[in-house]
This record gives C-alpha cells, sequence and structure tokens, in this order.
C-alpha cells in the first residue's frame, strides 16, 4: 500500500466507524494489487480509486453529519 493512503486511512482510523475504515483499507489494498499488475493507466484504476474516494466521502459526511 503507497505512502499516500496509509497516511489517509491512519489519518482516518480514530474518525470514522471501525466497518468503514475497514472497507477503505481493503479498497486502498486493491488499489495498490491494480498498479502492480501495470493497470497504472487503465479505466479499472480510475473506477477503484473513485469507488475509494466515495466510500471515503460518505464515511465523513456520515461522522460530521452526526
Amino acid at each position: 500500500m503507497s505512502d499516500t493512503y496509509r497516511k489517509d486511512l491512519a489519518m482516518l482510523q480514530t474518525r470514522i466507524p471501525a466497518e468503514a475504515h475497514a472497507q477503505l483499507v481493503t479498497l486502498a489494498e486493491d488499489i495498490q494489487d491494480a498498479r502492480e499488475r501495470g493497470a497504472s493507466d487503465s479505466a479499472e484504476l480510475d473506477r477503484r480509486i473513485a469507488v475509494y474516494l466515495s466510500v471515503r466521502e460518505d464515511a465523513l459526511a456520515r461522522v460530521l453529519g452526526s
């Protein structure tokens, strides 16, 4: 997992529910796997990043909206 995702996940760990954090960890690992397979310019990688950002945004919105 890249340092960017690792730092982001560490910051989020105490701010979002555990289930959302676990989902983000899995998504970050999927992104890294796709990069290692050479999908860096593919729509697959873009989709995975978009899903990560969407889940992240939703989790933060739930917390901030509480």
